[in-house]
């Protein structure tokens, strides 16, 4: 049983339909790997939009922040926000 804070999480109609796209989100992932063509869900907004990438790191923005900033030495993240 799942136990967050020595608590177990209320399972409301949000929490469940939050897991079952996540859920979905991750199959269509596996079926791309597989090489699936196709419509990869029957999901709509799976389906049509990108912004459901299982893995966030994965997306250009995400792999442009990474290799540009958070691992470049010279970058001086003071130089913002003030």
């Amino acid at each position: 049983m799942l136990r967050i804070s020595g608590r177990q999480p209320a399972v409301t109609e949000g929490f469940a339909c939050y897991w079952a796209f996540a859920a979905e989100r991750q199959h269509v992932y596996y079926r791309r790997l597989a090489g699936a063509s196709g419509p990869l869900s029957h999901d709509s907004i799976i389906t049509a939009h990108r912004f459901t990438n299982a893995y966030r790191a994965s997306d250009r923005v995400s792999q442009f922040l990474i290799s540009e900033v958070q691992y470049n030495r010279e970058w001086d993240w003071r130089r913002f926000g003030n």
